[in-house]
């Protein structure tokens, strides 16, 4: 890719001497070991509640992003530069722009009344256009305050922050009867069936807005 890249603006003439397929190919035997996809570290489900209780007790403005960025299933980017203008109230809907989004499209997500508290008490304790802000009020976030906040408060726990979206997904599955495409839909995944994806033209929002509840209550439940 960084070959590719220099080729592109010009700042290396010739093939591209990273190439796997026609040339490293040849020189290297094929592990499909080495290929095989990593998942991330998740939560159980069941140890979940009691995690959030504990996560509950931290002010700090990365244990606010974390309790949003898994009410919400989101991922990483979407939920640290989300900003006041993207929260619709009245709907009580977060609109990501799709410049955020993997699939480079926008996207809607529903949000539980624990949701919109949260973003409520966010936005009435500080003035940065962005929810979660950093030490620099126009900026948001870095990418690792999260993570860096696991690891450092919740290392017994060993999950990752990504890995809360595969919590979510195991709950939608072992615990609800929701329609997977619901469900994907509200991890913002592109449908696998190229018909399906053509033809679903509709968010499924008043479909998902039960199963983003839903899940804010089981969060909430060792609280409840």
């Amino acid at each position: 890719m960084i070959f590719a890249s220099a080729i592109t603006e010009g700042l290396h003439s010739g093939p591209n001497p990273a190439a796997w397929k026609e040339h490293l190919m040849h020189y290297f035997p094929y592990n499909p070991n080495l290929h095989e996809k990593q998942h991330h570290r998740a939560l159980s489900y069941l140890r979940l509640p009691v995690f959030y209780d504990e996560l509950l007790k931290l002010e700090v403005p990365s244990a606010k992003a974390l309790q949003f960025t898994i009410l919400t299933a989101a991922r990483t980017t979407e939920a640290l530069e989300i900003t006041r203008a993207e929260i619709d109230f009245k709907q009580q809907l977060w609109k990501v722009p799709a410049r955020r989004m993997k699939a480079r499209r926008p996207h809607a997500v529903p949000l539980s009344t624990q949701a919109l508290d949260l973003i409520e008490n966010c936005a009435v304790s500080q003035n940065s256009k962005y929810l979660f802000q950093s030490s620099h009020p126009e900026k948001p976030l870095s990418n690792m305050a999260m993570l860096t906040l696991l690891r450092r408060s919740f290392s017994g726990f060993d999950t990752t922050v990504h890995g809360f979206r595969t919590t979510f997904r195991t709950w939608a599955a072992d615990k609800t009867d929701y329609k997977d495409n619901i469900v994907e839909f509200a991890l913002a995944h592109q449908l696998d069936q190229k018909v399906e994806g053509a033809y679903q033209r509709s968010e499924l929002i008043d479909r998902r807005k039960p199963l983003m509840q839903d899940w804010a209550n089981f969060v909430y439940s060792k609280i409840n």
